[in-house]
């Protein structure tokens, strides 16, 4: 992120949980450590809170904080000293490795964590808590003929592979931070300071240089277009931030330019779709003519909407504030709310992630059409290569993803995401094909929703209105223009395009988004 928040750090606690995996996880954890590293014997696990606030915390207030993290059932485990720092017998080694957040980026954990902290009086003292997991592995000596050296080197593989790592937004701690190290941590990534871009005095060069520097993906015709913007149309300079805004909100993944450009044969030069539809979009939304007379929105807001019935409608008393639901005196006109996201990229890189942000994206969709929509469920569905992975190897870029662990884990981002949004999954549908989807894999979700008959139409814009964007903090998604995501989600080839770009997936916050979507 270009922009992150600090703090201020008068105290710092570093709590462990033990036993924070179950019988059947370490087991799995264990067989997959061991392909990698057959001398590893056990493998033991506890989770590590690490917990800033502004100021000390009380005997009472740590009591809560205890109980906070810990439940009835384990708080008693609450420790502040580690298990795993226990000295193994001589003919036993020992391995330990901690994987937790970045910290540049605040994580949706550490979002709910406050907000629960500031429901029972511990905020504002306690302003930020992040969760680690500590693996302790422990290997035999006598069974195997692997030096130290050896263990200690593929242990450190395994760590930092996708199996326990994500290196989108996780990293792999040297030792337990401390607090000397949490601020250094912090400080790492400081926020940069806004800056013109002196386009005005130096023209086109001085928007190439920035677009080179920030990765904002912007292709020749942007460059020229927003330098004529500024230099000629508006008469200032633009700032950073202006640059990055345009770069992301007017980029092929927001806006998708390519629906509405003319496709010509490459022989011919003649149009592809014919003299009838000089674009795709043309194509797409011919068929609202002859068959949509019930259509309410389509092809004009974040979703399509058809037309509904009247309904009772139970409304809040007070709607800043939790009050009481009463029922209107007359039943209200509520339209149907639907939509769909594909989200193929991000499902592929990171299918946790992908699939909730995809989830999310769509939640949002549905409550930003019109004047205010509302949610009420969603489903979810995914295309995927051969399952059997012995014929599934080739063809596949680097850093995607494998059949299985799509299905899997991406099935999990979504439900995950809507249920801690408060929107229930209830369908979906999956596919596997050795040939159709060879080296790729599609993520769709959709939704259904409602919307008042009054807030259907968004009102026009005036000059001097102000636009405010609510949100959390995100990755830099969309960035850009192409095939995936946005030309910088994809790199330039190589080793750049074998690297993983941070640009590609956004990590979900659903306790954020719920708290937007009630906003």
């Amino acid at each position: 992120a270009y922009f992150v928040r600090t703090w201020t750090l008068q105290a710092f606690y570093r709590l462990y949980l033990s036993d924070c995996h179950t019988a059947e996880q370490l087991s799995n954890l264990l067989a997959s450590c061991r392909d990698a590293c057959p001398p590893v014997e056990s493998v033991a696990t506890e989770r590590c809170f690490y917990v800033q606030c502004s100021q000390q915390l009380s005997p009472e207030q740590q009591c809560q904080l205890h109980y906070l993290l810990g439940t009835d059932k384990t708080s008693s485990q609450l420790s502040a000293s580690s298990e795993s720092s226990s000295v193994e017998a001589a003919f036993h080694g020992a391995y330990r490795a901690e994987v937790g957040p970045r910290l540049s980026v605040t994580t949706a954990f550490s979002t709910n964590c406050v907000a629960i902290c500031s429901g029972i009086g511990l905020a504002p003292p306690v302003q930020r808590v992040e969760s680690s997991i500590v693996y302790r592995f422990v290997y035999n000596r006598l069974l195997s003929n692997w030096p130290d050296s050896v263990v200690h080197r593929r242990l450190t593989e395994f760590v930092h592979s996708d199996k326990l790592c994500d290196r989108m937004t996780q990293s792999v701690y040297p030792a337990p931070l401390t607090a000397d190290s949490y601020r250094s941590e912090l400080l790492r990534c400081p926020p940069q300071p806004v800056f013109e871009v002196d386009v005005c005095g130096r023209g086109r060069e001085a928007l190439a240089e920035v677009n080179a520097t920030m990765g904002l993906s912007m292709d020749d015709w942007d460059l020229d277009y927003y330098t004529k913007l500024f230099a000629e149309t508006i008469g200032r300079n633009p700032t950073s931030v202006e640059c990055f805004d345009l770069a992301q909100s007017n980029s092929e993944h927001c806006r998708h330019w390519f629906f509405k450009g003319r496709l010509l044969n490459a022989s011919t030069r003649e149009p592809l779709l014919g003299n009838k539809y000089p674009h795709l979009m043309a194509l797409v939304s011919s068929t609202l003519a002859e068959s949509a007379s019930n259509s309410v929105l389509a092809m004009c807001d974040n979703s399509s909407a058809i037309r509904g019935l009247r309904v009772p409608v139970l409304c809040p008393v007070d709607p800043a504030r939790g009050s009481e639901l009463r029922l209107l005196p007359d039943p209200q006109l509520r339209h149907v709310i639907l939509t769909a996201e594909t989200h193929n990229f991000p499902t592929a890189v990171a299918p946790f992630e992908g699939a909730a942000t995809g989830a999310g994206g769509r939640i949002r969709d549905v409550h930003a059409t019109g004047r205010g929509g509302y949610t009420i469920a969603g489903t979810a569905g995914y295309c995927v290569g051969d399952l059997d992975e012995r014929f599934a190897v080739e063809g596949y870029a680097a850093g995607m993803a494998r059949p299985r662990r799509v299905l899997l884990e991406a099935s999990d981002g979504a439900s995950d995401y809507g249920n801690k949004f408060g929107e229930p999954l209830i369908a979906g549908f999956c596919a596997h094909s050795a040939t159709s989807f060879k080296a790729a894999s599609v993520g769709n979700g959709g939704g259904i929703g409602a919307l008042d008959d009054g807030l259907v139409a968004k009102r026009p814009a005036k000059p001097g209105d102000l636009v405010v964007k609510l949100g959390g903090p995100a990755y830099r998604i969309g960035v850009g223009g192409g095939a995936a995501s946005s030309v910088g989600v994809q790199g330039e080839g190589g080793a750049a395009a074998d690297e993983l770009n941070f640009n590609a997936v956004q990590r979900g916050d659903a306790q954020m988004g719920g708290k937007l979507n009630r906003l």
